[in-house]
């Protein structure tokens, strides 16, 4: 009882949380259990468990695990411990399962149990509603998305009937089951659900955390669904302001709300805002995780591209140069990532009629392009383009000899289509992807060469 209370004051009554110390008294509340009632009281099996829990907070596993198994074998079937404990410490030692990535053994543990469960204690009680939860957790781990929807469309149901849409858990599982409409391609639900969840979020906990990521996921389903960028940017620029106030400047969710804030402007065309949210996300970024974080590179490959899109292409010059020198360093000079950001260095050279070193950077891309991948790539359209742009340069410079021989290189294999077949169908999905298809694009080059000649 002392001990209870010393628990109960820690954790309740204004002190400071010091996680050692309520492992120290669920450690002493159990060593005193056992001696006093013995191993299988109906208490000191709840401060076994309160002792597993207590070891996940410190991410000792293993441990926990076995304490909260020792707690639900200990507890089937004894007298003395109602039935619904046991489904209790049943949802604990699956919740320690998830923790480990255990999502496997998890499904295995609770799908015989629930419908135990919902007998003995009804569809409606909160260990049931737990368990089901629990099990679409898993399944959704698994990438099982259809087989958890139906899980939380269950609990929701439940939750609506119950206690209604202003609640806490109802608003949990409505924003879990957004999530999982969103993976599935369901974006016309999984909009209007974040929308009646940002609603009850905003009314019931404010400018709370939680609301400014519902805003941001609700954001990003408008952005996936092209449905209305503008009301998605005004929401992520609303996300980023309170959560760069609630959580901090480099707080992971306060830079995706700058990166998806700065994705959306750029789609709906307005490119210097966009690129000032990059420059200030890569500001940031470098100040939190370093220079090469990978992610860091990929902004700054963004911002180079709208500099581009501006048609400041001095800066997007400066920027592509400079993500270079990184890329060769973090990534190596061959890497994909590297190769992608020559060449568009390579055409932002030739836009800005600094030929000689278009010529250089094309070359240089070629050559490199060529020792890394030199039969499946030669279709590739970038390199296609990075030939074409050599030719035409040294047409440009009368050295005609050469240029011929790039030139009729180029319509063979444009004509010919020579290549891997399966680099040819990866290329051609690439095109499509950017909303051009690879025989257009192959139409072109071919009359612009023919055009040279």
């Amino acid at each position: 009882m002392y001990d209870d209370v010393i628990s109960s004051f820690l954790l309740g009554n204004g002190v400071p949380y010091k996680p050692e110390l309520t492992k120290e008294l669920a450690l002493l509340d159990l060593s005193q259990k056992e001696k006093l009632l013995g191993e299988k009281h109906p208490l000191t099996i709840n401060a076994i468990n309160d002792l597993a829990t207590s070891y996940s907070m410190f991410d000792e596993f293993d441990e926990a695990e076995s304490l909260h198994k020792k707690a639900l074998s200990l507890s089937q079937g004894l007298l003395g411990v109602e039935r619904y404990e046991s489904f209790a410490y049943l949802d604990d030692l699956a919740g320690c399962m998830l923790l480990q990535g255990k999502n496997e053994e998890a499904e295995r543990l609770l799908q015989p149990q629930i419908p135990a469960a919902e007998e003995a204690l009804g569809r409606e009680h909160q260990h049931v509603l737990n368990l089901k939860i629990a099990l679409a957790n898993s399944l959704r781990n698994q990438g099982q998305y259809s087989k958890a929807e139906v899980l939380f469309r269950d609990v929701l149901a439940v939750q609506r009937e119950t206690v209604g849409e202003a609640n806490g858990d109802t608003l949990i599982n409505a924003k879990s089951l957004s999530m999982i409409l969103l993976v599935q391609g369901k974006l016309e639900e999984a909009e209007t659900l974040y929308r009646q969840c940002l609603t009850v979020s905003t009314e019931i906990l404010g400018d709370d955390p939680m609301t400014l990521k519902i805003m941001y996921d609700l954001g990003s389903v408008m952005v996936r669904n092209n449905s209305n960028i503008s009301e998605a940017g005004k929401l992520f620029k609303q996300a980023f302001r309170g959560q760069d106030s609630a959580l901090g400047s480099s707080h992971p969710e306060t830079l995706l709300s700058l990166s998806s804030l700065g994705v959306a402007l750029a789609k709906k065309g307005d490119v210097k805002a966009a690129e000032e949210a990059f420059g200030l996300l890569i500001e940031r970024r470098e100040s939190a995780a370093g220079p090469n974080y990978r992610v860091i590179l990929d902004h700054i490959f963004t911002r180079g591209r709208l500099f581009k899109q501006m048609g400041d292409l001095s800066a997007a010059k400066q920027t592509f140069r400079r993500l270079i020198s990184r890329q060769e360093s973090a990534l190596g000079p061959d890497h994909c990532d590297t190769l992608k950001s020559l060449f568009v260095l390579g055409i932002t050279l030739f836009e800005k009629n600094d030929l000689n070193a278009a010529m250089q950077t094309m070359r240089l891309y070629v050559q490199r392009y060529d020792s890394k991948d030199p039969v499946l790539g030669k279709n590739d359209p970038e390199r296609l383009q990075a030939l074409f742009v050599i030719g035409a340069i040294l047409q440009h410079k009368g050295d005609s000899g050469e240029a011929e021989k790039i030139i009729s290189s180029l319509i063979s294999l444009v004509q010919d289509g020579t290549g891997n077949e399966a680099a040819m169908k990866d290329n051609s999905m690439r095109r499509r992807q950017e909303g051009t298809q690879d025989s257009e694009f192959r139409a072109v080059l071919l009359e612009a060469c023919l055009r040279l000649r």
